[in-house]
Parts: structure tokens; C-alpha cells; sequence
């Protein structure tokens, strides 16, 4: 082999070195991507379910404490009386007391 090709030879093989080295880092960086985006896609998925189901939970939860009174006032005392309270037990759980 003549000096000439013997460096081409060594020149191409330091470039094919590099190479590996640079797919090496590239694989790695994608598969952390790939990771990322299975979290997102999971977190994305969970505030979908938070934002649908939380709503339905809080009413469920307020309407039972309320007691169903909403739908049935009448204009008597007795019946506003106890939707008052029913209001004020909601106000005290939700300051804590």
C-alpha cells in the first residue's frame, strides 16, 4: 500500500469513527424523546381525564349536600331554612371547620 492510499485509508476510517460516535449520541437522543413523549402523552391523557371528571365529581358531591332541594323550592320557610344550612355545612367543610 502507497503512503497515499494508506492515508485515505486512515483519514476514512477516523470519519467512519466519528460516524458511529455521532449515531450513537443521535440514537440516544431519540430515544429520549421517545420516552417524553410517552410521558406527555400520558400526563395529556390524565388532564383530559381530570378536566371531564372533576366536574361531575364536584356536583355529585355538592348536590348531595344540598340534598335535592334545588329542584323542589318551595316558597316556604322550612324548605329555605334547610337549604341554608345545607349551604352552610358546604361552606364549613370547605373552610376546614
Amino acid at each position: 500500500m502507497t503512503p497515499e492510499e494508506q492515508n485515505q485509508y486512515s483519514s476514512l476510517r477516523a470519519l467512519l469513527e466519528e460516524n458511529k460516535l455521532i449515531i450513537a449520541d443521535t440514537n440516544e437522543r431519540v430515544k429520549k424523546m421517545e420516552n417524553y413523549i410517552k410521558i406527555g402523552f400520558f400526563f395529556r391523557i390524565a388532564w383530559i381525564l381530570v378536566l371531564l371528571v372533576l366536574p361531575v365529581i364536584v356536583y355529585f358531591l355538592v348536590s348531595s349536600f344540598v340534598g335535592g332541594t334545588s329542584a323542589t323550592l318551595d316558597n316556604d320557610k322550612e324548605s329555605l331554612q334547610q337549604t341554608e344550612d345545607n349551604l352552610r355545612e358546604v361552606l364549613d367543610i370547605y373552610r376546614g371547620q
